[in-house]
């Protein structure tokens, strides 16, 4: 079974600027 969600996030982050296209192992957060 897969699972999948919608999260709404901004792009333009304060503490981490374009956080929305870091890898996090190995894995981006917008697919």
């Amino acid at each position: 079974m897969k699972i999948a969600a919608v999260i709404p996030a901004r792009l333009d982050s304060m503490r981490l600027p374009n956080k929305l296209l870091r890898d996090i192992c190995g894995k981006s957060l917008i697919i």
